[in-house]
């Protein structure tokens, strides 16, 4: 479907955001120094599901940011429905998924 990965930081957050893989690969990207995304979402924990805000709140979205990759534990495939969401709460675009109505936009 479209780039998107879930970060897991040492900082305990959780954010959703295209992963440009430029130079490094899923598997390699903890030998670059930084890692570069775009427009990140944070997730967060409602009463009616989890939802998504964007990560940095008073800056540009869309703009490239880059993270050192010492300060990521991991980072993976989103699943089908996050990234259905990601992409809706991006772009507009709802894309259908089986388990999507979990979320919360």
């Amino acid at each position: 479907m479209y780039n998107v990965y879930s970060l897991k930081l040492i900082s305990g957050e959780e954010l959703i955001a295209k992963v440009d893989f430029d130079q490094h690969d899923e598997k390699t990207w903890m030998d670059a120094k930084y890692v570069s995304i775009q427009t990140p979402l944070i997730l967060m924990q409602t009463p009616q599901g989890v939802g998504a805000m964007p990560w940095v709140n008073t800056g540009e979205n869309e703009v490239k940011l880059n993270i050192r990759s010492s300060d990521i534990l991991a980072i993976v495939r989103s699943k089908n429905e996050v990234e259905a969401m990601y992409v809706k709460a991006t772009s507009g675009i709802d894309v259908p998924t089986s388990d999507s109505s979990k979320l919360v936009i």
